[in-house]
């Protein structure tokens, strides 16, 4: 669902002469396990979630909303809001000076994070899912060069959730990043471009089943709006289906 080569992205980092950027998107709940931007010791870095203390990492602004008799708002955004995305962008003279200036023993630093492993249990002679982290996993990351982008020169930037980001990390029914969640998100996502076009009529059992191909969808929102208007005119979609490449609509 990642947007490659984001002409926003890239404008956004262009117009403020950034060495670096990164996005993010914002975190969904207190169980969401994803790495976070954040300063260290003065060093901006990519903080695994198992580092953070869970009164650090649940940690949340106030509310912005008043409360009432009957009513008490939503928290507000958590103080560790900027999710790793793992999308990077990166000017070519820094990234040059970089690997001149810094020994590679400093760049590649390796990061602890903890997992939870499936593994075999001998005792019961079956594969068994862990209820909680029981591994360690040592990662050397890309994102070791934050540690050089001098502060003015790294820009982060957050971005919608629902439409940019859905890893898939594990098998279904084990995290929300998995194989389901993110055919959900990209149908959800496809639903929303159909609605937005005039004169197509997008009945109910249509509604998040009809997925829009890649190759099309790629063209971007406004011209998939208008060739989708001008070839699917008055056409009635109605069923669970399938945008080719071409622009043709398929029942499944």
């Amino acid at each position: 669902m990642g947007k490659i080569l984001d002409p926003v992205y890239i404008g956004y980092a262009k117009s403020n002469s950034l060495s670096a950027a990164i996005k993010t998107v914002g975190r969904e709940d207190d169980k969401d396990s994803v790495s976070v931007v954040a300063v260290k010791n003065g060093v901006t870095g990519i903080i695994e979630s198992s580092e953070l203390p869970a009164g650090v990492r649940n940690k949340r602004h106030p509310s912005t909303e008043p409360a009432g008799y009957f009513y008490t708002p939503p928290p507000g955004p958590y103080f560790y809001n900027n999710g790793n995305m793992s999308d990077f962008l990166i000017d070519a003279t820094f990234l040059m000076s970089m690997n001149s200036e810094h020994d590679n023993n400093v760049i590649s630093k390796y990061s602890k994070a903890t997992k939870k492993v499936e593994f075999f249990d001998l005792s019961l002679q079956q594969q068994v899912q862990p209820a909680a982290e029981n591994g360690y996993v040592f990662e050397l990351n890309v994102h070791s060069f934050l540690q050089h982008v001098p502060a003015d020169k790294l820009g982060v930037f957050q971005v919608d959730r629902a439409t940019e980001f859905s890893p898939i990390t594990d098998k279904d029914g084990v995290s929300r990043y998995c194989p389901s969640n993110a055919r959900k998100q990209i149908l959800d996502e496809a639903t929303q471009w159909l609605s937005a076009v005039p004169n197509i009529k997008l009945g109910y059992y249509a509604k998040g089943n009809v997925e829009i191909s890649f190759l099309y969808a790629y063209r971007g929102e406004t011209m998939l709006h208008e060739d989708i208007a001008a070839k699917l005119v008055e056409t009635e979609i109605n069923a669970p289906g399938y945008i080719t490449h071409l622009g043709d609509y398929q029942k499944k």
